[in-house]
């Protein structure tokens, strides 16, 4: 029983302050883990030493980037006309922009890596980044545009499609 309990604590013997704490965040850190502060937790009982805080990581979902691990997942949007030709675009990284060759043929949904692109890994490189094609089909041609597109594709053999090629030797015995 306190006789005279003090106007701070009212005989508890302790006092809640608010301690503004710098938490060095590590690179390459995942959702949920946590980061230990040793001695930042409560009292001790009977003037023990104090314990520890255990600050958990909640990392939010990005517009662009999908994680996985250290790597990272994005879609980036190609003209026909570079899958079709080959060429290059400007992709997204966390470094900021970088140049991608994409090969003659891509075809929509394949994956180009780009290593070493992807989350830092505190004293082990980093991630890489996985790059989906998204074949964009253009709209609003002209008839003229439309004109050129059909003489091209008049001009390209079938052979040219391994995938319709593929497609219609499983599915024959449909087409009789």
């Amino acid at each position: 029983m306190v006789d005279k309990p003090c106007a701070d604590c009212h005989g508890a013997g302790e006092v809640q302050k608010r301690k503004t704490l710098q938490v060095r965040i590590p690179s390459g850190i995942d959702n949920e883990q946590r980061i230990r502060l040793s001695g930042e937790g409560e009292p001790g009982t009977n003037g023990g030493p104090y314990g520890d805080l255990y600050v958990e990581v909640t990392i939010k979902p990005h517009p662009i980037f999908e994680r996985n691990g250290f790597d990272l997942f994005c879609e980036v949007p190609v003209p026909f006309t570079t899958a079709i030709l080959g060429g290059s675009v400007i992709v997204p990284t966390i470094s900021g922009k970088k140049e991608m060759t994409v090969p003659a043929g891509a075809q929509p949904g394949v994956s180009i890596r780009m290593r070493g692109m992807g989350v830092p890994v505190e004293g082990r490189g980093r991630g890489d980044l996985y790059v989906k094609i998204i074949v964009e089909i253009p709209t609003g041609l002209n008839s003229a545009q439309q004109k050129q597109l059909a003489e091209m594709a008049e001009s390209i053999k079938e052979s040219s499609y391994p995938k319709i090629k593929a497609f219609k030797t499983k599915a024959k015995k449909y087409f009789e």
